[in-house]
C-alpha cells in the first residue's frame, strides 16, 4: 500500500515546533486533518482548513462544507472527497501547502509531503519530532511565548514547551476535553 512521509510544522515558533510521520495515501483530508491533530498534539476543538495554490495567497481550499466561510476561494473541495493520492496526483514531491487550525488562535502549520513509498502499515506512524504543541486555546502565537515565559495566570495545566515523547502518538480516538477560550 502506498504511504506518504510528511512532516508538518507550526509557524511563527522559534525554536520550531514539528513533526514526522507516516501516512496511508489513500486517507481522505478529512482522515489527514485527525492524523495531524494527534501528530501536533491538539485536540481538534476548533474548524480548520487546507489551503494550496500558486502564488502568495493560496486560495485553493480544502475542508468541511460551509457556505459563506469560503465564498472568495478560488476553489473549494469537501475534504471528505479527496484523497490524499488524489491531490498529489502524479507531480513531483516535496509537495507543500498550508493546513490552518483555529480560526481565533490561528495556528498555520506548514504540510510538507516529502516522499511516497510501499508499506505494509495500515495506520500512520510518527518518525520523529521536536517541542510540545502549545495547549489548546493558548490565544496564539504571542500568549503561547507569555505561557513560556510563566507570565500567564490563567493556565491551569501542566505543560512542559520542550517535552516531545514520541511513544505518547498512537494515532488512536482520544476522549474530547471541552472546549475552553481563555478569558
Amino acid at each position: 500500500m502506498k504511504h506518504y512521509t510528511v512532516k508538518v510544522t507550526l509557524y511563527g515558533i522559534k525554536p520550531e515546533i514539528w513533526r514526522r510521520f507516516t501516512v496511508p495515501a489513500h486517507y481522505t483530508f478529512a482522515q489527514f486533518h485527525t492524523a495531524l491533530q494527534y501528530a501536533m498534539g491538539w485536540e481538534h476543538q476548533y474548524d480548520h482548513e487546507f489551503r494550496h495554490g500558486k502564488g502568495k495567497f493560496l486560495r485553493d481550499v480544502i475542508a468541511q462544507p460551509h457556505p459563506d466561510r469560503f465564498k472568495g476561494a478560488d476553489s473549494f473541495q469537501n475534504e471528505n472527497d479527496i484523497t490524499l493520492q488524489g491531490f498529489i496526483g502524479r507531480i513531483k514531491l516535496p509537495k507543500r501547502f498550508l493546513y490552518l487550525y483555529d480560526y481565533a488562535d490561528e495556528w498555520i502549520h506548514e504540510v510538507a509531503i516529502e516522499n511516497s513509498f510501499e508499506s505494509e502499515e495500515t495506520e500512520p506512524k510518527m518518525i520523529e519530532g521536536a517541542r510540545a504543541c502549545p495547549p489548546e486555546a493558548c490565544g496564539g502565537t504571542i500568549e503561547y511565548y507569555e505561557l513560556c515565559d510563566g507570565m500567564v495566570s490563567w493556565y491551569e495545566g501542566i505543560w512542559d514547551a520542550e517535552k516531545f515523547n514520541i511513544e505518547e502518538f498512537d494515532f488512536k480516538p482520544k476522549p474530547k476535553k471541552k472546549a475552553r477560550r481563555r478569558r
